[in-house]
């Protein structure tokens, strides 16, 4: 629903529906021994509530929101590549981390996760290489490489991420 809200353009009526969905899943998903759906919706709730958090210019929130939902998302397979959807789902939280970052002014935070998460999604591709949400979330990881090497001046650096997140686009 704070999706739908979201693209309706109703950004309060979104950002409230995925901070009330979030409070809901978080104890269920952290408690001992939750299960694999519980983790898995809690970081797909945790990647809109963190997006909308940084839309509205929250980026401390936002950080902290990101990283609840990579570690929710870390913990289903370990990052093995057992369960594509949440690895890739792992990339998107990321790829919002890493806008986090760059809005708080420490882009430099940004590159260790996104080169973290970008093997990834490299992974995922590589088992499934039409896999749209893995494509997706290395297309928007890549672009803010390619943001972050322009942030560090180093703009011919820059060119191959925007490109390689063209191709993923």
């Amino acid at each position: 629903l704070a999706r739908i809200y979201n693209q309706q353009g109703k950004f309060s009526d979104s950002r409230k529906t995925s901070a009330r969905a979030y409070d809901l899943i978080r104890p269920v998903a952290s408690a001992p021994g939750a299960s694999v759906p519980a983790r898995r919706a809690m970081g797909e709730i945790a990647v809109s509530h963190g997006f909308n958090a940084l839309r509205d210019g929250e980026n401390k929130d936002a950080l902290e929101i990101l990283e609840n939902a990579r570690a929710a998302l870390r913990s289903i397979d370990g990052l093995k590549l057992d369960d594509l959807n949440s690895a890739a789902l792992y990339v998107e939280a990321t790829a919002w981390q890493m806008d986090a970052y760059m809005a708080d002014g420490r882009a430099a935070e940004s590159i260790k996760p996104g080169e973290e998460a970008r093997a990834v999604a490299d992974g995922v591709l590589e088992k499934r290489p039409g896999h749209m949400m893995a494509l997706r979330a290395r297309g928007l990881l890549l672009s803010n490489s390619g943001d972050t090497e322009n942030e560090r001046l180093r703009f011919k650096s820059s060119i191959p991420f925007y490109a390689s997140a063209t191709r993923d686009y």
